[in-house]
């Protein structure tokens, strides 16, 4: 790479390695085709688990890439549960330091071949690449800090006892970013538990001054998993506009999606919160 003078646009990762591979290269979990449609969350907790328990050992820049193979015992076609963990792959990879897709080794057919993941496809590029500055920022502090990229909660809320006492499937980009990833197939709606804090939620623009952390009933189909954002961040202000250029994020469906943030679907008996 020196000989040909790449050094400047050259990207190492590897799926293996010991004390020292942190300093050279970034790290890759196993993108198992058997978990992705066999597996009730898609093998999606056990690699952000994996993401996130290297970025504390010292594995700053985790990821790993999302399978689009298609096993051939499903046929001809791709299953509905399938599509969706595949598109609930590509929502969560676009929030690490690395979005990439893997093809399988060798299998026959792909999910480039389903005119809706391709769609998804796209969006979630779009949404890795308008996060650019932003992300390299974050590898900055990764390279003279230490800090992972992909980070626990409870790295800024060290005393939030949801973060030490429950288990979360919920994670934070940088300080800036509330990233609660859909893991099963069939979701349309989540209660997430937001930390203190203010906060927009990303497909509405909806904000909230959260003091105490609380859980929140928030819509989630395809395409829009719950992601919040700082409001204090000038970068998120800076994304919301890009992807909004982009098409991303769509404003005329804002005050409908507003509304269904009201709901409680959970608890009929609660009292109607606002987000």
């Amino acid at each position: 790479i020196r000989d040909a003078g790449r050094e400047g646009d050259s990207f190492f990762f590897a799926s293996s390695g010991f004390s020292e591979t942190a300093q050279l290269v970034a790290t890759s979990l196993s993108d198992r085709v058997s978990n992705l449609h066999a597996k009730s969350d898609g093998g999606m907790m056990a690699a952000l688990n994996g993401i996130i328990n290297g970025g504390v050992s010292g594995f700053a820049l985790g990821h790993c890439a999302v399978s689009m193979a298609v096993p051939e015992k499903l046929g001809n076609g791709i299953s509905s549960r399938s599509r969706d963990m595949i598109c609930r792959w590509l929502e969560m990879m676009a929030f690490t330091s690395l979005f990439r897709t893997h093809d399988g080794d060798g299998v026959v057919r792909t999910a480039y071949e389903d005119g809706f993941v391709l769609d998804q496809l796209t969006r979630w590029s779009k949404v890795y690449k308008a996060l650019a500055s932003y992300r390299q920022n974050l590898l900055s502090e990764a390279s003279f800090q230490g800090w992972p990229v992909v980070r626990h909660p409870v790295l800024h809320y060290p005393t939030d006892k949801h973060f030490l006492e429950e288990g979360t499937s919920a994670f934070m980009l940088g300080t800036s970013m509330y990233v609660a990833p859909v893991m099963e197939p069939g979701v349309t709606t989540a209660r997430v538990y937001l930390p203190p804090g203010s906060w927009g939620h990303m497909w509405t623009g909806l904000t909230r001054t959260v003091k105490t952390g609380d859980y929140f009933d928030v819509p989630a189909p395809i395409g829009e998993p719950p992601v919040f954002y700082s409001i204090h961040c000038p970068h998120m202000n800076n994304l919301v506009w890009v992807l909004q250029e982009e098409g991303v994020i769509v404003t005329k469906n804002r005050e409908k999606k507003k509304s269904k943030m009201l709901s409680n679907p959970f608890k009929k008996k609660d009292k109607l919160r606002a987000f």
